[in-house]
């Protein structure tokens, strides 16, 4: 759904610009502004797929928000230890369904609309077929040797297939690498001039591939059905492809009024309308007025497009789509209460933290969770932040994150275990062989809400090397040991590469003989890390 959104908004602020431009500049000629809708139509169309590859910016849109409350859901967030969660059948279920409602609903009327224009676009294909493959080629001289003379003329290298109908409203021009102008049943009975003419304008709409810009317009519309631009551009720019038509008639030295005569003369008789089919014809009934009201004002411009307005064109339409490609659109809120849920990795919450909002020259402001973890800070406007929660027992937490659209306001956050800490020291008199070693518990964790520390259960003393107490040598080891989950010592390891070998092993083979109760989260066995230091010292 956000990318059928963006993409209306990116086509209808392309076709919408265009439109205006189209608007202000109607005493410029119809071939002109045909170009310049044209033009558009194409930005329009490679927005889409270049906004897979072009670089985004992004528009921020301040819009009205109310507070959310603790009861909705929390919006997960990307740091992996940031998360949401949501409680089954809770506010969030809800929320959800509603939103995957909505969602689908929009998405199924979306495809219905498109599916109703496209089966009209379909039909006027199958229309068109049908009466080009029961139509009779022209064979009558006058028609073939006028066509390939106002051909050469056009700059036409394509064949053009001349078709008589069975039908006497008929009169369309369609197809792209192999036009098909189709004539009505009484066409080889015209007067020369009402031959030269209506030859003349459906030869122009093929030199000028009308036929291929108005397919692709209402293609656009039929995807975009929703938006009114797509719709407008379309009727657009079938009026102004027949003016430009129009245009090229009267500058091949064909009399204004005798030209409206003869439009008149065939409008009355033509009744099909192939309009819905995507074909181009010289005498739709619709806006025949307003063509015959500027046929007949001499002050019109009708020059054709030039060279130099087709290359200032064709950079208009790069300039434009790349910015349209690269367009992203977020809604900021305005200042709201930011609410902060806090959980353990075992989705426990922990009730009676500390959590600090920090922001740039800005005093931080602080807060204690609630019973179910939660906290709030009043009316926190939009801006960059760093929040950060310490608990006993869990690692600290600190992230920098920012706010700018609604559920940026809601977070939650999952602190992991901490690291336990244990400091042992043996000590033994100076060149005595005796040994003596002393051992201090690990000092008790103030539990930040569901957490059991483990208790020490075995310990087994380091001994103090006797080739390094004859030395007279001291030594500090940091050890990192692992509490598996039934409490024994899994994994020990020096952390420091500045030890003695002798004291390390000491230190190693005391630590691996530890036994402690398990680590209980929320009632549950975990593993934990310990680091350990183990100081080696000589007593005097």
């Amino acid at each position: 759904m956000t990318l059928l959104a963006m993409a209306a908004l990116r086509t209808s602020g392309i076709i919408a610009v265009a439109l205006l431009a189209c608007l202000a500049a109607r005493h410029r000629s119809a071939a002109w502004r045909h170009a310049l809708l044209a033009t558009a139509l194409g930005a329009a169309l490679l927005a889409v797929p270049l906004s897979l590859i072009v670089p985004a910016w992004t528009v921020t849109v301040p819009v009205a928000a109310k507070p959310v409350a603790f009861s909705q859901a929390l919006s997960r967030s990307s740091d992996a230890t940031v998360e949401s969660r949501a409680m089954d059948g809770g506010p969030r279920g809800l929320e959800a369904s509603s939103a995957l409602d909505l969602g689908f609903l929009v998405v199924w009327l979306w495809g219905v609309g498109c599916a109703v224009g496209g089966l009209r676009l379909a039909a006027g294909g199958i229309r068109l077929a049908h009466l080009t493959r029961h139509a009779v080629p022209m064979s009558a001289t006058n028609w073939m040797r006028q066509t390939e003379t106002l051909s050469a003329r056009f700059g036409i290298r394509r064949p053009v297939a001349l078709a008589i109908t069975n039908s006497r409203g008929t009169l369309a021009t369609w197809g792209f690498w192999r036009p098909q102008i189709l004539l009505p049943s009484d066409a080889p009975s015209w007067s020369g001039a009402r031959t030269q003419i209506v030859l003349c304008h459906e030869l122009a709409h093929i030199a000028r591939a009308d036929w291929l810009f108005q397919i692709s317009a209402d293609l656009l519309r039929t995807l975009l059905w929703f938006t009114p631009f797509t719709w407008m551009l379309s009727a657009r720019l079938r009026r102004e492809s027949e003016q430009a038509c129009d245009d090229q008639v009267l500058a091949h030295g064909v009399n204004a009024r005798d030209y409206a005569e003869e439009l008149v003369g065939i409008a009355a008789t033509r009744r099909e309308a192939l309009a819905w089919a995507g074909a181009l014809s010289i005498a739709r009934p619709s806006g025949l007025e307003e063509r015959i009201t500027v046929m007949l004002n001499p002050t019109i411009d009708r020059r054709p497009l030039s060279l130099r307005s087709r290359l200032a064109l064709v950079a208009a339409l790069l300039v434009v789509t790349g910015p349209a490609a690269g367009l992203r659109v977020a809604a900021q809120a305005g200042p709201l209460n930011l609410n902060v849920q806090l959980f353990d990795s075992s989705g426990g919450v922990l009730p009676g933290a500390s959590i600090g909002l920090e922001q740039a020259e800005s005093a931080t402001r602080t807060a204690v969770t609630d019973g179910s973890g939660h906290v709030s800070f009043d009316a926190v406007p939009p801006g960059d932040y760093t929040l950060e929660a310490s608990v006993v027992g869990f690692k600290s937490f600190r992230t920098p994150f920012t706010l700018r659209t609604g559920k940026d306001w809601q977070r939650a956050v999952t602190l992991q275990l901490g690291d336990l800490m244990e400091t042992v020291t043996v000590a033994v008199p100076r060149r005595t062989v005796s040994t003596a070693a002393g051992a201090t518990a690990p000092e008790p964790l103030r539990i930040g809400g569901n957490i059991k520390a483990p208790r020490k259960l075995t310990h087994v003393p380091p001994e103090y090397p006797q080739a390094m107490a004859d030395a007279g040598l001291e030594g500090l080891v940091p050890v990192e040991a692992v509490i598996g989950k039934d409490g024994s010592v899994t994994a020990v390891r020096v952390v420091s590469a500045q030890v003695h070998p002798e004291f390390a092993r000491a230190a190693e083979n005391a630590v691996r003989e530890w036994k402690f109760s398990p680590t209980l989260l929320n009632g549950a066995a975990v593993e934990v890390r310990m680091t350990v230091s183990v100081r080696f010292s000589l007593t005097d």
